[in-house]
């Protein structure tokens, strides 16, 4: 599927967009005395998060890049970033089960890294 210049740039606008909203989905709204900004916090988020699913999904569907490739690409800087954000999770809350944490966390258990392991899986269904 060829697409125009001017298309291109339109999604990728859309896409910058959707990317800026997810982080609101992550931000956490400190004081209780301002209801409408954390409103427009979880609206952001809700909207924006599916949005960049499906812009990254629609962009990867007629793709050449082989699977493994994209498995990797995905993959190896969520095991650095997980791996270096679970250390500093542990520092501050130790555990007795330190590899079946990282594990969970690294995959997306009570962490922000839940989108990479479901952006590889809507991959594979695309």
């Amino acid at each position: 599927m060829v697409i125009s210049k001017q298309q291109s740039d339109a999604f990728w606008e859309i896409k910058a967009l959707a990317i800026f909203t997810v982080f609101f989905a992550h931000m956490p709204v400190l004081s209780d005395n301002i209801p409408h900004i954390a409103y427009f916090f979880e609206v952001a988020g809700v909207v924006g998060v599916p949005m960049f699913m499906m812009m990254s999904g629609f962009f990867n569907l007629h793709s050449t890049t082989p699977l493994g490739k994209t498995f990797l690409r995905l993959f190896v800087p969520l095991l650095i970033w997980g791996s270096v954000c679970f250390t500093l999770h542990i520092i501050k809350t130790p555990t007795d089960t330190i590899v079946v944490d990282w594990i969970k966390f690294v995959m997306g258990s009570k962490s922000v890294f839940y989108f990479v392991p479901m952006l590889f899986c809507c991959i594979l269904l695309a």
